[in-house]
C-alpha cells in the first residue's frame, strides 16, 4: 500500500532499517508455481541456494517477467506485457554476454561507483558533506560480463567493498547489459526494474514517484531529439526488425546553400529505489549513438581532480548521499543537456522554415516535389512539437502530485538544494515550452500549406482535364465536319 500523501511519511525512510538489507543478497529464484512447464525439475525452487545454472538466459528471463511479489489473479495474459523489452532482449544471452575491455570506443560500459555510509545520521545535502561521512568508494568501469561477475555473489549489507549506496550509468545499454542487471538484481527489486526497462525501451516522457511499506521508487524518462551535421548514423541496437532509435535527415534543405543536417531520437532515463535514506540503487541511462557523452570512460578518472559523477556532473569528492536530492539534481542537469541539444536544433530547423516559407509557392510542379517536402516536414513538426508537449505535461503532473515529496523542515541545507534544482527545472521547461509553441504554430501553419499546395494542384489538374475535355471536343467536332463533308463529296461525285 502507498502511503498517503504527506511530506512527514519520508520520516519512515530517514533511520537504517538494517533488518531488511540481508534481501538485497538474493538473485532471481525460480517459483513453485507461476511458470509452464518447460523448467527442469532439477533447478532448485527454495532457499538461498535457489540460483539460475550458468547460461540458463530463457529460465532467467521468464522468472523475470513472470515474477509476483503478491500474486493477482486478475492479471492479464503475461505474453501480452512487456513485449518491446521480451523483444529487445531476445538477443542477449549469459552465455555471451559482452566482454570487451571498457574504453571510450565501447558504447555500452557499465560506470559503477560503490560506497558505504559509516554514520548512522541521516544524509543530509550534498554541500554539508564536509566531514565525509562515507568513504571513498569503489568506482569501477565494467563490461556486462564484469559486472555480473562483480555484483552476483556479492552481500551489500555487509562490510568491505560493498556498498551502501550502489550508483550505475550506462551509455547505450545493449541487451547484454540489461541481462546483466535483471541477473544481478535482487528480487524484490525486480519489478521495479521490469517497469523501468521497458520505460526506458519505449520513447515516451514519463516521471513518477511511489513509496510503499518495502521501498520507495523515484524514476524519469526524458526523451528528445539531437541535431548532427550527417552523415547520417544509425544506432546498433534492435527492436522489433528496426533500429531502437530512430535517425532521419532535418527537412527542407535548401538546394546547396544550407548544410545537411540528420536529427537524433534520444533518451535519458534514471530510477532510483532504496529501503531508507542510506541504502539505495541508483539507474541511469543515456543514449550516445549519436555522438554524446564521449569521455564517459574517464569520468572516474582520479588524474584530475577526482573525477566526476556520470549522472550528474559533479566532482566525486564531495557525492550526493541523499535520494531524494540526487534524483532532483540528475534530473536539473540531464534537463539542461536537453534543452540544450533542443535549442540547438529548433534554432537551425526554424531558420530552414522561414527560408522554405519565403520561396514557396501556390502551385506544385508535373513531379510534385514541392509537396513531397513538405509532407516530411509536416511530420517532423509535429514529432518534435508532441515530445516537447509530452515532457512538459510529465513534469507538470510529477510538480502536482509528488513534489510534496521535496519537502524537509529540519534541514535547511538539503531544502536549498532542493529549491535550486528545482528553480532549474523550471528554467528549463519554461524554454522547451516556447519551443513547444513555437513549433505548434508552424506545424499548423505547414499543414495549412500543404492543404492549400494539394488543393491547388488538385485544382491545377482538373483545370488541365477540363481543358483538356475541351480539347477532345472540339476535336471530336472537327472530325465529325470532316466526316460530313467527306461524305457529302462522295454522293456529289
Amino acid at each position: 500500500m502507498a502511503f498517503a500523501p504527506s511530506p512527514e511519511s519520508w520520516k519512515f525512510y530517514s533511520s537504517r532499517r538494517s533488518g531488511v538489507y540481508l534481501g538485497e543478497q538474493f538473485r532471481l529464484q525460480l517459483p513453485n508455481a507461476n511458470l509452464p512447464q518447460q523448467y527442469p525439475a532439477q533447478f532448485p525452487t527454495s532457499g538461498a541456494g535457489a540460483q539460475f545454472p550458468a547460461g540458463d538466459t530463457l529460465a532467467l528471463l521468464n522468472a523475470f517477467f513472470h515474477l509476483r511479489l503478491r500474486p493477482d489473479y486478475i492479471d492479464p495474459p503475461s505474453e501480452f506485457a512487456y513485449v518491446e523489452l521480451r523483444d529487445y532482449l531476445s538477443r542477449a544471452s549469459l552465455r555471451s554476454l559482452p566482454s570487451h575491455p571498457a574504453n571510450e570506443d565501447s558504447d555500452d560500459i557499465i560506470l559503477v561507483d560503490d560506497r558505504r555510509h559509516v554514520s548512522d545520521r541521516a544524509p543530509a545535502g550534498r554541500l554539508e558533506q564536509h566531514e565525509r561521512v562515507g568513504e571513498p568508494g569503489c568506482c569501477k568501469a565494467l563490461s556486462a560480463q564484469a559486472f555480473y561477475e562483480y555484483a552476483f555473489p556479492q552481500k551489500r549489507h555487509e562490510s568491505g567493498t560493498n556498498a551502501d549506496k550502489r550508483a550505475i550509468f550506462v551509455a547505450a545499454p545493449s541487451p547484454g547489459t540489461f541481462l546483466s542487471f535483471i541477473a544481478t538484481v535482487a528480487p524484490r527489486s525486480a519489478e521495479i526494474l521490469r517497469e523501468f526497462l521497458q520505460n526506458h525501451i519505449v520513447f515516451r516522457s514519463f516521471c513518477n514517484l511511489y513509496c510503499t511499506n518495502a521501498k520507495y521508487v523515484m524514476e524519469f524518462h526524458l526523451p528528445y531529439y539531437a541535431l548532427r551535421k550527417c552523415p547520417q548514423v544509425k544506432d546498433k541496437r534492435y527492436l522489433h526488425g528496426e533500429p531502437l532509435r530512430k535517425t532521419a535527415r532535418l527537412p527542407l534543405a535548401g538546394p546547396g546553400y544550407m548544410e545537411d543536417y540528420s536529427i537524433h531520437q534520444c533518451q535519458t532515463s534514471v530510477l532510483i529505489t532504496g529501503v531508507d535514506d542510506f541504502f539505495f540503487t541508483s539507474y541511469t541511462f543515456v543514449d550516445s549513438y549519436h555522438g554524446s557523452e564521449q569521455k564517459k570512460a574517464t569520468y572516474f578518472d582520479t588524474l584530475n581532480g577526482g573525477g566526476v559523477d556520470p549522472a550528474s556532473g559533479r566532482s566525486l569528492e564531495w557525492p550526493f548521499w541523499n535520494p531524494r536530492e540526487y534524483f532532483l539534481v540528475v534530473f536539473a542537469v540531464r534537463l539542461g543537456q536537453a534543452t540544450l541539444e533542443w535549442r540547438n536544433l529548433i534554432c537551425r530547423f526554424d531558420r530552414r522554415m522561414k527560408c522554405y516559407k519565403e520561396s514557396i509557392s501556390c502551385f506544385d510542379n508535373a513531379k510534385l516535389e514541392c509537396t513531397q517536402a513538405l509532407q516530411p516536414a509536416v511530420d517532423v513538426i509535429h514529432d518534435l512539437s508532441s515530445c516537447l508537449k509530452n515532457t512538459i505535461l510529465a513534469w507538470q503532473k510529477f510538480e502536482r502530485g509528488h513534489i510534496h515529496w521535496f519537502t524537509v523542515t529540519n534541514n535547511d541545507g538539503l531544502q536549498d538544494s532542493f529549491r535550486s534544482a528545482r528553480s532549474t527545472i523550471e528554467q528549463h521547461m519554461i524554454e522547451l515550452l516556447s519551443y513547444q509553441e513555437l513549433l505548434e504554430e508552424e506545424s499548423r501553419r505547414f499543414h495549412g500549406m500543404l492543404q492549400m499546395m494539394t488543393s491547388a494542384s488538385a485544382l491545377q489538374q482538373s483545370t488541365e482535364a477540363t481543358r483538356l475535355q475541351d480539347y477532345m471536343q472540339l476535336l471530336t467536332g472537327l472530325n465529325f465536319v470532316s466526316l460530313d463533308r467527306l461524305r457529302i463529296s462522295y454522293w456529289q461525285s
